[in-house]
């Protein structure tokens, strides 16, 4: 009978509880709001909507320019990076896309690290190498200034529709995450030691870009165009349903959808997103259930037709399947923080 060498048991990772508790979780909120939803619904009409086409395209259309917005965001914080003034818009894009697709359809937000790795392995194959690291700085300083931009965006809405309290608090605490997360990467920077010194660095450098005055200006511009689009993509899927609620109305489903988002319980939040949408629609709106129900259904369909069938695009273009990236997106995380000075990560080609 042949060995078997024990250290392919120590190197297995220990069984992650956390994406089960989140699921747990999620499904005891969504059980308990489908039971009050479905006291009102009459599901008879869900099938009969009476849907526009053309405010369908409208919606896909804004939506994307939502993309591109986010693409400009990246692009400035890479441009910020030494290396990262060689990647072009045609690498950022499918990265981009990519991240979005495994987002939607996998557990954890795998897409974050998936569009590192597909950006990084794309620099490497076009012969003009970029650290992982560095890119994976860039993707953190991109999340600030969107956070800025969406918390600018969230004021203006306040300033100019008549939100409900809950959305001034979002706005307080999307400045105060902003500005505690910056905070706590400086004192990280300064304590850090070791394989944390190591990755630190790495992300410091992809942070150039908000000590720079002009391009942090563009990007909060750009993402708060990105947000702005979003909002407008609402606004044209509410008409496609023969929902006029105006811009207060988008603007709260803008809102709600972004609170429900920030906690993914599972791929895509399916189900807790329609309940995002329900509570505004019906609450403040007076929409009827069965009509605010087949939106919400509607709006993540065109929400995510986008970043998943774009993104399945790019994935083929890479030529990667799920599983590639996801394997692809362990390697760079091995990369971005090396085990030892003595024994570096590999990585897979």
């Amino acid at each position: 009978m042949s060995t078997v060498d024990a250290t392919v048991f120590e190197s297995r990772p220990p069984i992650n509880a956390g994406p089960w508790l989140r699921g747990a979780a999620g499904a005891l909120a969504l059980a308990a709001g489908g039971v009050l939803v479905a006291r009102r619904v009459d599901f008879s009409a869900l099938t009969a909507a009476d849907i526009a086409w053309t405010w369908i395209a409208a919606s896909l259309v804004l939506n994307l320019f939502s993309v591109l917005g986010k693409a400009v965001v990246w692009k400035v914080a890479l441009d910020a990076v030494p290396e990262g003034r060689r990647i072009r818009y045609a690498d950022v894009v499918p990265a981009l896309f990519i991240g979005f697709l495994l987002n939607t359809v996998l557990f954890a937000r795998v897409g974050e690290v998936a569009r590192i790795a597909v950006l990084t392995r794309r620099t490497r194959l076009e012969g003009r190498p970029v650290p992982a690291r560095a890119i994976a700085g860039s993707v953190i300083a991109e999340q600030l200034l969107i956070g800025a931009a969406l918390a600018l965006t969230v004021l203006g809405l306040l300033a100019t529709c008549d939100l409900p309290p809950i959305a001034t608090r979002l706005a307080v605490a999307l400045i105060a995450i902003v500005v505690v997360g910056a905070v706590a990467l400086r004192l990280l920077a300064r304590t850090a030691r070791g394989r944390v010194r190591a990755a630190i660095d790495g992300v410091l450098a992809g942070h150039a870009v908000l000590t720079r005055p002009g391009p942090v200006a563009v990007a909060i511009a750009a993402g708060t165009v990105s947000w702005l689009a979003q909002i407008a993509g609402i606004w044209a899927a509410l008409e496609a349903f023969g929902i006029h609620a105006g811009l207060e109305g988008a603007a709260l489903v803008f809102v709600a959808t972004t609170i429900v988002q920030l906690f993914p319980f599972w791929p895509g939040n399916v189900g807790m997103f329609q309940l995002g949408v329900y509570a505004p629609l019906v609450q403040l709106c007076a929409v009827p259930a069965s009509t605010a129900i087949a939106f919400g259904i509607g709006l993540q369909v065109v929400e995510a037709l986008l970043g998943v069938g774009l993104g399945l695009v790019f994935l083929a273009r890479e030529g990667l399947t799920f599983g590639g990236a996801r394997l692809l997106a362990t390697d760079e995380v091995r990369l971005a923080v090396p085990r030892t000075t003595s024994a570096p990560a590999t990585m897979s080609a």
